[in-house]
């Protein structure tokens, strides 16, 4: 389903998790700094509508549309995670960003 309002964004159940154990890491260590690492974009955002990758082919969908609500995504990720009282350092745009495209993973 495509949401590109976001209107339905909300963490699912892993990343509460998630959380919740960052928190208690956060107790822990209170100097902790978080970065984030998004590994794909929603698979509503990709051609193939998966978020694997499976090919060449699965990558973010290219249009003006779909880059401006992939980056409206991230900021509500670091929002949600600075609501939990645990707001970002750092945040990257991919896993391995010197990986090249088809260089042995498929990235947006």
């Amino acid at each position: 389903t495509f949401d590109y309002s976001l209107e339905n964004f909300a963490p699912d159940a892993d990343s509460e998790v998630m959380l919740e154990i960052l928190g208690d890491a956060k107790k822990i260590q209170p100097d902790l700094a978080l970065m984030a690492t998004p590994w794909s974009p929603p698979a509503w955002l990709k051609v193939l509508g998966k978020i694997d990758g499976v090919n060449e082919e699965n990558r973010l969908i290219n249009t003006t549309a779909a880059y401006r609500v992939y980056a409206e995504y991230l900021v509500k990720a670091a929002e949600v995670v600075e609501q939990r009282g645990l707001a970002l350092a750092y945040m990257s745009l991919q896993n391995e960003p010197y990986t090249p495209p088809g260089g042995g993973a498929i990235y947006p």
